[in-house]
């Protein structure tokens, strides 16, 4: 089940969140999350930063 721009407001640190199904792109959100006006910036387990673009 893909999460939509609005479920990322109530994503908890840990959980794993499947973001762009047409990718196939899993996500586990492992130790930080922010958000501004215009992203969410989550750091995963691996160190990887993903930046996604609030509408």
């Amino acid at each position: 089940m893909e999460t939509t721009i609005k479920e990322l407001d109530r994503i908890y640190i840990g959980e794993e969140i499947t973001y762009d199904k047409k990718s196939g792109l899993v996500y586990r959100i492992a130790i930080f999350k922010s958000v501004s006006i215009s992203s969410y910036i989550f750091q995963l387990v691996n160190g990887e930063i993903i930046i996604i673009r609030r509408n």
